[in-house]
């Protein structure tokens, strides 16, 4: 009596890390991507070790460290300086893929700031803020009149402008219509404080 069997060992899954480079979070959100996949993939960072599901419809996969509970170990990110993250994970004939990796930097120190210029009272319900910033990373998010905006500090002098009639919001909508007091915020991501203003919206007559 005799029977065939295949030996496979190849695999055709994949596992990606998206880059997160640099981040002043000490319970980041790391995320990636995947194919071909059977259970779920080992991350494994900061000391602790975590069991993170693939979405079932396009492989990509999430793993927010300060609400996700670790498998193994304790998770700490304390300490500024390098570290790592690693993923494995395993197809569904149980072979595994050789494990990727990525570094990155936790850095909670900043010398970065961000200045509002204040507008004090505007009759205008499309108003242009502006500012000033120094040492800057990326945009500044401006968040005014129940929208956010991602606003490109000028390269030579940080300082920033916002036309709202003008610019497109990344979320929310713009609404100035009610006159009263208003507040606007602007938040650099290598900067753990976030800045405040307020105004008023006048009445046109």
């Amino acid at each position: 009596m005799s029977d065939d069997f295949t030996l496979d060992t190849q695999t055709d899954a994949t596992v990606g890390i998206t880059d997160t480079v640099k981040t002043n979070d000490n319970t980041p959100t790391f995320s990636g991507t995947s194919s071909n996949v059977e259970g779920d993939i080992t991350i494994t960072v900061g000391g602790a070790i975590y069991a993170v599901t693939p979405n079932v419809d396009d492989g990509t996969w999430r793993l927010d460290t300060e609400a996700v509970t670790s498998t193994d170990g304790t998770f700490n990110l304390t300490e500024d300086g390098d570290y790592t993250i690693t993923a494995d994970a395993e197809d569904v004939d149980g072979n595994a893929i050789t494990q990727v990796s990525d570094d990155f930097t936790l850095d909670t120190q900043t010398d970065a700031t961000v200045g509002i210029t204040d507008t004090v009272k505007t009759n205008d319900n499309t108003p242009t803020f502006s500012g000033t910033s120094s040492n800057v990373e990326g945009d500044i998010t401006i968040t005014v009149g129940g929208a956010i905006y991602a606003v490109t500090p000028n390269v030579d002098d940080g300082t920033w402008t916002l036309d709202t009639e003008a610019a497109t919001s990344t979320d929310g909508t713009f609404n100035l219509t009610e006159d009263g007091n208003y507040t606007i915020t602007a938040d650099a991501d290598n900067n753990t404080k976030i800045y405040t203003a307020t105004f008023y919206r006048k009445p046109l007559n």
